[in-house]
């Protein structure tokens, strides 16, 4: 949908004509009846397009290799600091301030036990610098793949081609 632009905008490569909003606001109003089976029609959860950037610390070490410790809790190393986005667990939106609060932390603390301790034992999650997040990630939702043209097609073309250029260059005495 849409039509080239002359000149990108950063970007974007495509505008949307009047004709392309009218379709988009056809195939929205309906998502859920005439338009369901379509395939640039897709209704997901709001959780689908959230999630939380949480921080990864890593112990500060000193000279024998040992954590640097300070108040009894590691210190941080800066260098070795990670954030990794985390996706909000299903039905998020729906509950209240303080439940949220319990399950982003019980979500990035499982992260953190599932995907990152197997890699690195002795990190762990400043909860502190734990931001929440939203894009409409197009490409993973709609991209559709479109295989490669067959070798003997591609290599058949370029032949054809050959000849073409080997002609011309015998018109020009090369």
């Amino acid at each position: 949908m849409g039509t080239k632009m002359r000149k990108s905008l950063g970007d974007k490569r495509k505008e949307l004509t009047s004709d392309a909003i009218g379709e988009i606001a056809k195939l929205y109003g309906g998502a859920h009846g005439e338009f369901a089976g379509d395939p640039r029609v897709k209704v997901l959860d709001r959780e689908v397009f959230g999630c939380q950037r949480i921080t990864v610390e890593r112990p500060l070490v000193d000279e024998t290799g040992e954590p640097v410790l300070k108040k009894g809790k590691p210190q941080p190393e800066a260098k070795l600091r990670d954030q990794e986005n985390v996706p909000l667990p299903a039905g998020f939106l729906d509950l209240g301030e303080g439940e949220r609060s319990k399950v982003l932390i019980d979500a990035a603390e499982q992260h953190l036990i599932d995907e990152i301790r197997p890699h690195v034992p002795d990190a762990w999650i400043d909860h502190a610098k734990t931001k929440l997040g939203w894009e409409i990630p197009f490409n993973r939702h709609f991209y559709v793949y479109t295989p490669p043209r067959p070798v003997e097609e591609i290599a058949s073309e370029i032949k054809s081609l050959e000849g073409e250029i080997q002609a011309w260059m015998k018109g020009l005495g090369l």
